[in-house]
């Protein structure tokens, strides 16, 4: 006899897949081609199951990465991302560099490419990265095992406010320095206290003058960026805008980031 273990996966309230058998020899001919196959992951020794669609399978996926259940989601994975993810140790150190998905919807299916809207808590992070609250990801799924799997690494597009909002946070961080009001600035940083040096920031306080900000720019590395690309990675980079600020004692400039629906300030310059 040979015991094999069930595996139930369930996306909102109704269940997916289900895959299970009692201790048996042989399989149930009556059984539809349709329902749930269970294969064992040479390399992993757990059972990977297939989707009925290939938004079903995401969504299963995706169920499975909400509640941190790395070895349900590993199920799903295609035999390409076994290959590239061979155990659920594997996978789980994968998606643990990786933002904690807080929720999802279906946004369109394309053949066997699955847009999804994935939610995260926004936030920067030293081990992820910048964490956006939003992302459109693509899944790419594949027709195996009388089902389908999903391959591990979507294409994504991170949702991020417009860049023009960046001029108005600049401005109002500007005008609570100003101000000597440290708790007002606090709450329109990133970080408890901005990357860098700035003699013009340093002497804000009560500084007389009208600030002028300027149009953003993409920030490129460089000594004003080395500290926040230590910190967080390259990656971070194409999402750092970058504005001047004029009319003031000294001018200096001022980097932020997106967390949210807002641009907060993370670093400060002469430059």
């Amino acid at each position: 006899m040979t015991r094999i273990r069930c595996l139930a996966v369930a996306v909102g309230a109704a269940a997916l897949i289900a895959g299970c058998s009692s201790t048996h020899r042989t399989a149930d001919p009556g059984a539809a081609p349709t329902s749930t196959t269970v294969a064992i992951a040479a390399r992993s020794r757990i059972a990977r199951v297939t989707g009925a669609s290939p938004e079903l399978a995401v969504e299963a996926l995706l169920k499975a990465e909400q509640q941190l259940d790395h070895r349900t989601s590993f199920a799903f994975l295609s035999s390409a991302g076994v290959d590239s993810y061979p155990t659920p140790q594997v996978w789980a150190r994968r998606r643990t560099d990786s933002a904690k998905v807080t929720g999802f919807h279906r946004e369109s299916v394309k053949g066997p490419d699955v847009t999804m809207l994935v939610e995260h808590k926004a936030a920067i992070d030293a081990f992820v990265g910048l964490q956006f609250a939003r992302e459109h990801q693509i899944w790419h799924t594949r027709q195996e095992s009388g089902g389908w799997l999903v391959d591990p690494d979507p294409t994504v597009d991170p949702v991020v406010p417009p860049d023009a909002s960046s001029i108005t946070a600049a401005a109002a961080w500007t005008a609570a320095q100003q101000s000597c009001d440290g708790a007002a600035a606090a709450k329109l940083q990133a970080v408890v206290t901005p990357f860098g040096i700035s003699a013009g920031v340093a002497g804000l306080c009560h500084a007389p003058g009208k600030a002028t900000v300027s149009a953003p720019t993409i920030a490129r590395p460089g000594p004003q960026t080395a500290d926040l690309v230590a910190q967080y990675g390259p990656s971070v980079l194409p999402f750092v805008r970058k504005v001047g600020v004029s009319g003031l004692a000294k001018p200096f400039s001022l980097l932020l980031v997106p967390i949210g629906e807002s641009w907060l300030v993370i670093a400060v310059g002469d430059g």
